[in-house]
This record gives C-alpha cells, structure tokens and sequence, in this order.
C-alpha cells in the first residue's frame, strides 16, 4: 500500500502522509496514517490490540493514542462516528474502513484515480531552500540562541 490507494472519494498517499479529494489535501501525522494503513490492509475488522501491536510495537503507550488517532482520521475524513462514512467502531472488537479499497498502481498515483470533481493530485512538495539561503537561517538561528542565553543570563545577574 506504499504507492498509495483510494477510499471512497479520497486518495491516500502514505509515503506523503496525505488525503486529497475535491481539491483539498490534508496531511496526518505519520502514526495516523499507519492507522488508516493498517485498517486498509486487513479490510476487514481489526481488533484494538492489533492496531496497538503493529502501530505502536515498540513503545509503551496506553489505548489513548489510538482513540486519538482514530479521532484525528474521523475529523479529516469529515467523518461522524454516530452515523460514520469511513471508520466504523465495533464495540469491544475494534475498528473497520467502511468504502472499498482500490489500491493505485505505482508510479503518478493522481493519473490512476479520478472522481467525479476530475483528476485529484497529492499536495505539491515543497521546493528546497537554496543552500546559500540555508546558511543565512542557520547564521540567525546561533544568533537568536546567542541573544537568548545573554539575555538569560542579564536576568539572571550572571
């Protein structure tokens, strides 16, 4: 699912960690989005506990952090839990991607998929500063911690 895939009328981009319909993009937080994954790959149920293991398999958090990211898809999906479109909540069973699935072939994911508004496209990138442009921000960033530990230090009485 790494080339990208289409949920209803959204694409999903995880390499870029975005959705885009209608024109609007959205971009998630990377454990979001291997939450949206992983409900993509089984597509069928998946238990709590599943998406703990695989999403969060080395670090101890508590079940909070997937309500949350549950949450985060709902509200980027313009989705309503009480009369839900995209995510659907299983009680004490989990969680389920309600729209079918069509994985994009690789390649420019946005020729691949259309709907009805036409073609959708992943956000653009964002062009990379000149190096030369990055070596003045870099010049004022020791300047501004420079500014910062002597103004601390004038408070301070040092």
């Amino acid at each position: 699912m790494d080339s990208g895939f289409r949920l209803g009328d959204w694409l999903v981009f995880p390499k870029l960690n975005n959705l885009s319909a209608n024109g609007k993009t959205v971009h998630l937080e990377p454990k979001v989005m291997q939450v949206l994954v992983c409900l993509a790959e089984a597509g069928d149920l998946v238990s709590k506990e599943a998406l703990m293991q695989k999403v969060w398999a080395d670090t101890f958090v508590t079940d909070d952090v997937l309500t949350r990211s549950i949450s985060e898809l709902r509200k980027a999906f313009a989705d309503d839990p009480k009369h839900p479109r995209y995510i659907q909540t299983v009680p004490k069973g989990g969680y389920r991607l309600i729209p079918a699935i069509t994985v994009l072939d690789g390649g420019d994911e946005s020729a691949h998929a259309t709907v009805v508004e036409g073609v959708l496209q992943p956000a653009p990138a964002e062009p990379a500063l000149p190096a030369s442009r990055m070596k003045g921000l870099r010049i004022r960033w020791w300047w501004s911690v420079l500014l910062a530990l002597l103004a601390a230090g004038a408070l301070l009485g040092v």
